[in-house]
């Protein structure tokens, strides 16, 4: 498989790049080195690795690079310190609006006229506090509900559920998060190749890997994040299609620590 590759030059994407090259796809990655500077990557010459040094918010450039790909992954973002929030908050969210529009303008026309069959978007680093997974942490947990986090718009009977559950499982379950529903998350590796994925729609599996962590003696930790729900299009979270999947996990942890107490439930290989 062809894979494009934005910001390729990056933290994460640089793990991904090599990741996708050891498992035999070919890679087209493009960066401006604006975050680190022209760094050496041990993938530079592979001859399944094509570099293009160019800027991601050129809608045509990104459309032509994506032409022979079938998969996009959109890594490419402005970011930095927490300095930079507060002294480039402009430049940060007009950067990066740009950036996600070229993206997807440029997917959605290689899609039509080519090979390519999906994006990927990946987060920064920064969202999910790597150091906390760094430092021995399973699962680290973006957080709407707890000090310091917000959920801002969406609809309200969604919210409701959301943060009723999450709540719940902290208080009733001992669950160490406020917001177990939310994908954000980093996952340690270790926890990741033990964890056997059960879940089979919508994004249960966010729940399903934070209780198995948690009830098999994993630790899991959580960090605000305050969320800004979509203000155009319509979302395509079908609630009570899904809803029965997030259930089962929901009262298995509430079984776990009110009636069996395990330290270990099924699903967790080792």
């Amino acid at each position: 498989m062809k894979v494009l590759v934005t910001g390729s030059a990056r933290f994460i994407a640089g793990y991904l790049v090599q990741e996708l090259l050891d498992n035999g796809h070919e890679v087209v990655g493009i960066d401006n080195f604006s975050k680190y500077g022209e760094v050496e990557k041990s993938y530079l010459d592979h001859p399944r690795y094509r570099f293009v040094r160019g800027d991601v918010r050129d809608a045509g450039l990104l459309t032509d690079l994506a032409g022979g790909c079938e998969h996009f992954i959109a890594c490419a973002a402005m970011i930095g310190g927490i300095s930079y929030f507060h002294e480039y908050a402009y430049d940060l969210l007009a950067t990066n609006e740009r950036i996600i529009a070229a993206s997807f303008d440029a997917a959605i026309a290689a899609f039509q006229k080519s090979v390519l069959k999906n994006i990927t978007v990946l987060s920064s680093s920064m969202v999910y506090e790597i150091k906390r997974a760094e430092n021995g942490a399973d699962v680290v947990c973006a957080s709407r509900y707890m000090r310091g986090g917000k959920q801002i718009g969406g609809p309200w009977f969604k919210g409701l559920l959301s943060r009723t559950a999450g709540v719940s499982l902290y208080w009733l379950a001992g669950l160490p998060t406020h917001d177990p529903t939310n994908s954000f998350k980093a996952y340690s590796s270790k926890f990741l190749s033990r964890a056997v994925i059960e879940s089979t729609a919508g994004f249960a599996l966010s729940l399903e890997l934070t209780v198995k962590a948690h009830f098999s003696g994993g630790r899991v930790e959580e960090v605000p994040a305050i969320w800004y729900d979509r203000t155009a299009g319509s979302s395509r979270f079908r609630l009570w299609h899904w809803l029965p999947h997030y259930l089962r996990w929901y009262f298995l942890a509430i079984r776990c620590a009110w009636i069996n107490v395990p330290r270990r439930i099924s699903g967790i290989a080792g």
